[in-house]
């Protein structure tokens, strides 16, 4: 055989190499997914983010890679996973999340009606003061 004319070596990918190339073309298929949303709708579906959201919580991939991945900011994508632990997305609530926005809206509750309480005490005083303007009470 001529010195210039190497014999070609097969061989086979390894594991990793494989891992690495399904990997890839998982990413490229979200990608045209994101596409495709952006393009029909402006908007991206409930399963594409659902997938996204699932991919990050199951650490298969960091937040900064899914951003980057998907050209999405970090604050959607955390908007995502609370509307996630919510049960947005046609999936079951987080009972945790579930606890965390039902003591959100009782806090809120409380609020309200602490301020009307104080509402109602300073019309109740402004009323007896006119009323009594001596200091006495009209009762008794």
């Amino acid at each position: 055989m001529p010195s210039g004319l190497r014999r070609a070596r097969t061989c086979s990918p390894s594991t990793s190499e494989l891992s690495r190339t399904l990997n890839l073309l998982l990413a490229l298929e979200l990608q045209v997914q994101v596409a495709e949303a952006m393009k029909n709708q402006g908007t991206f579906s409930l399963e594409f983010k659902r997938q996204v959201v699932e991919e990050l919580l199951s650490g298969e991939s960091g937040a900064a890679q899914l951003c980057r991945r998907h050209t999405i900011g970090s604050s959607l994508l955390y908007h995502w996973k609370k509307q996630y632990s919510l049960g947005k997305f046609n999936n079951e609530p987080t009972s945790e999340a579930a606890l965390k926005d039902r003591i959100e809206k009782l806090e809120r509750l409380v609020g309200k009606l602490t301020l009307e309480n104080e509402f109602l005490k300073r019309g109740l005083w402004s009323s007896l003061n006119q009323s009594g303007g001596n200091g006495k009470s009209g009762m008794g």
